[in-house]
């Protein structure tokens, strides 16, 4: 569970910097899941033979989607 805390010290624009930085951090793990997301499809789609040409054996499609420089894709 993430700890949440808020101080009363510093100002409104210091906040705002903060909300600005949670939410470019938010949108970019969206992203990366998105991309994560299309990779694990496109893999899924290949035959098993394109995948051994590239290396990579079925029950290896979604640690090659979530870490794709785990395997040379």
């Amino acid at each position: 569970m993430a700890d949440v805390s808020f101080s009363a010290e510093g100002s409104a624009g210091s906040g705002l910097s903060h909300l600005l930085h949670v939410a470019k951090e938010f949108v970019s793990g969206l992203l990366e899941g998105f991309d994560a997301h299309q990779r694990y499809q496109a893999l899924s789609a290949m035959s098993s033979t394109q995948l051994k040409e590239m290396g990579l054996a079925r029950q290896d499609i979604a640690r090659a989607a979530m870490f794709p420089g785990s395997h040379p894709l």
